[in-house]
């Protein structure tokens, strides 16, 4: 138990509820500090059960930011990318939304370049850049919180 307005420091617990089925319970404080803490022992231990369900539960999460946010996207893209099932259960209401904003299976692809002609005008690359600058900052501003 900790001390009134202070939250635990992250922690997790990895179970098989089922038969092929992985849960991972997130508890305390889940920011840069938790999931630093967690990142590599959550990705190992998952990827070694292989399971082809995995269970996220974050209903004893205290606090979760962008770095949380981050590890929960990030082993749902292995599971992903292994065609597995996943599910996510217990967010916070409060949470829903930059999850929905950084979820793997939302990630919209960049838009199609048109076809281009095979020298840009200098106007049309400093517009560029700064396109690209503008897209750079958002992303590290999203994944900062």
């Amino acid at each position: 138990m900790h001390a009134p307005g202070q939250e635990a420091a992250a922690s997790m617990e990895i179970t098989s509820p089922g038969a092929d089925v992985c849960r991972v319970a997130f508890c305390g404080r889940l920011d840069h500090d938790g999931a630093a803490a967690l990142w590599c022992r959550a990705v190992r231990e998952t990827a070694a059960r292989a399971a082809s369900h995995l269970i996220l539960d974050t209903a004893g999460l205290d606090y979760l930011d962008s770095a949380g946010l981050s590890l929960l996207a990030e082993l749902v893209r292995r599971q992903q990318a292994r065609n597995a099932q996943w599910e996510l259960c217990g967010l916070r209401l409060e949470w829903q939304g930059f999850w929905n904003f950084c979820r793997p299976d939302h990630a919209s692809a960049p838009p199609a370049e048109p076809a281009r002609r095979w020298r840009l005008l200098l106007p049309e690359q400093v517009g560029a850049a700064a396109v690209g600058l503008v897209r750079d900052t958002v992303r590290l501003v999203a994944y900062v919180g």
